[in-house]
């Protein structure tokens, strides 16, 4: 549980400001990507003005406006909401991990990208916990928030390299959270106006996001490859033989880098099947969950 802080309350309702906007559209049918951005105490519309409008704008160019959908979260980001919030649960992380539920609801193979500024950092926190409890913190590719007094601490469910938060010089918001940035990449901001001027930091956040989620895409294929070729090598324990089995079309889509799951395959496998044809008989065996980098020792002639 968090500790209240009166300063901090004071801070977030003395720095926070803003002007309608229209709501972010809701895309009429199910995308790559989900981006669910809290905004900051006292900003109107459901994406403020000081970060959401930029962000959805830059993510939608670096992602593409097709593969993602970018939703405010509907709460009253009020300055009550921040005490709230400081004890772990506040009316905008309920409503993140309501909006985050429904959007897997609808589409079950979207992935979420939770972020937030000033409270709505906070909200990105308390939401991460909510759906850690709910399982669905899996389906979450990124995090990234902005102003954020938690700045220390990872959201619940979320690597480190899925997590960036931005910690502008002279925010008295964030500074409130004295210590180390949890996330990567530290505490850097392109912010002049201390925690009024994170819109400079849009193209910034974009850019990592679309890295955080390049990379859980790669690390996704990679499993998807293993688990085919497993399947398709593995022998049953009765089965002496297996024929028609093709190692060219078996190990041909493994990566040549699969550091991501703990090995790599030499280069030379995925021609193997040359000196092989196109039916042949192997003894019984089981591939093990590492691959080992010879097939020398599985009575396969011709390797």
């Amino acid at each position: 549980m968090k500790t209240s802080n009166a300063f901090c309350v004071i801070s977030f309702a003395a720095l926070s400001a803003g002007s309608p906007l229209p709501q972010a559209t809701s895309a009429s049918s199910c995308t790559t990507y989900t981006l669910l951005f809290a905004r900051g105490t006292t900003e109107t519309g459901t994406l403020g003005t000081i970060v959401g409008p930029g962000l959805e704008k830059s993510v939608e160019s670096t992602l593409g406006a097709t593969e993602v959908t970018v939703q405010g979260v509907a709460y009253a980001a009020d300055v009550a909401g921040i005490a709230e919030e400081v004890t772990g649960s506040g009316p905008g992380s309920v409503a993140m991990a309501q909006e985050a539920a429904t959007a897997l609801s609808s589409c079950p193979d979207t992935k979420l990208i939770l972020t937030g500024y000033s409270q709505g950092a906070m909200v990105v926190h308390n939401a991460a916990t909510k759906l850690k409890s709910s399982s669905q913190i899996s389906s979450v590719v990124a995090a990234v928030t902005f102003g954020d007094p938690y700045k220390t601490e990872l959201p619940a469910g979320i690597a480190t390299a899925d997590f960036h938060t931005f910690c502008a010089t002279g925010d008295e918001v964030c500074a409130y959270g004295v210590g180390t940035c949890a996330g990567s990449g530290g505490c850097t901001s392109s912010s002049t106006l201390g925690h009024l001027g994170y819109g400079a930091d849009v193209d910034a956040a974009a850019s990592f996001i679309q890295s955080a989620v390049n990379g859980s895409s790669t690390s996704s294929t990679a499993s998807a490859a293993l688990a085919a070729t497993t399947t398709a090598v593995a022998l049953s324990s009765d089965a002496g033989a297996v024929s028609g089995l093709d190692l060219d079309s078996a190990l041909g889509s493994l990566p040549t880098d699969l550091s991501d799951l703990g090995f790599s395959i030499p280069t030379a496998i995925p021609t193997l099947g040359s000196g092989v044809g196109s039916s042949f008989s192997i003894p019984a065996f089981s591939i093990p969950a590492a691959l080992p980098t010879s097939l020398s020792g599985l009575g396969i002639g011709g390797l």
